[in-house]
């Protein structure tokens, strides 16, 4: 046997070895075995936001699109915070946070109607949109190797909303403010899937896709809609136990609302790139 011929067996011979036995560092952690993985970073968001608000006596109320309308900063950056806790082999719950609020000062272009306040062409409207997520989502993983794991994931996806539009603007001589808030906080039901493959030891792959419609009928609020949740990750271990990650989401939030403190619409959507370091043991 010539050299070369033996160079071409010895390699064949390690890529079998290798893909038989992904994680022959002995040091790093397989897919499957971690009990808990914390995250914290950064996520810049790009927002699509329109509301409605209806009044008691002046009608539903205008479709406002907050970006083009009322002049709210369309891109944003939040700190994100993830964590990961597995209880047993199969079995994980997952969390996380993060939180936007946006503001802006703008002339209207055009009458706009919020609630029961109408606010004409020319007056001045200062407005902030707050908005908290906290989705808690549990994993029961259907399918583990070495490489790979596929799960179904159902949760809970909290949502915290406040919208508050203040306008003032001169009719003659007579000077005319109004200010109108509205907020609501719900848990929003989703389900889907969970899939993370390992392409080496040390680098992985994610994608998560979650979907809900729903229609929820009791006192004090009456909520029905959609949502679409889609995330796609990968992360680097640079040791056992600390590394980088890096991920695309996708969120869109479609929902009718009767409550107390707000009787309308909420289509609220964002995409954007999170960043962060992660910590694993």
């Amino acid at each position: 046997m010539n050299t070369r011929t033996t160079v071409v067996a010895v390699l064949l011979l390690l890529t079998a070895t290798g893909t038989s036995s992904v994680f022959a560092e002995s040091e790093m952690i397989a897919v499957g075995e971690d009990k808990f993985i914390i995250a914290v970073g950064s996520f810049l968001p790009a927002f699509n936001t329109k509301v409605r608000v209806e009044g008691d006596n002046v009608g539903p109320g205008d479709d406002v699109d907050l970006e083009n309308d009322l002049g709210i900063d369309r891109n944003d950056t939040s700190v994100y915070f993830g964590a990961t806790w597995r209880f047993l082999p199969k079995h994980r719950i997952l969390g996380s946070f993060f939180q936007s609020s946006r503001q802006s000062e703008v002339v209207a272009n055009k009458d706009i109607q919020i609630g029961d306040e109408i606010y004409p062409a020319g007056a001045t409207l200062k407005t902030k949109l707050s908005f908290n997520v906290v989705p808690v989502t549990y994993a029961y993983s259907l399918m583990q190797s070495e490489r790979s794991e596929l799960a179904v994931t159902g949760g809970l996806h909290w949502n915290s909303i406040k919208l508050k539009v203040e306008g003032s603007a001169s009719a003659g001589n007579q000077d005319v403010d109004a200010e109108i808030e509205a907020k609501v906080g719900a848990p929003m039901p989703l389900v889907g899937l969970d899939y993370t493959y390992a392409f080496t030891s040390r680098w992985r792959g994610g994608a998560r896709g979650e979907v809900f419609w729903f229609d929820f009928t009791g006192s004090p609020i009456e909520v029905g809609g959609t949502i679409v949740n889609l995330r796609l990750s990968t992360d680097y271990w640079i040791t056992r136990n600390f590394g980088l990650g890096a991920a695309v989401n996708y969120f869109q939030f479609d929902v009718d609302v009767d409550s107390d403190n707000w009787k309308g619409a909420l289509n609220y959507g964002y995409i954007g790139p999170q960043i962060y370091v992660e910590a694993r043991f």
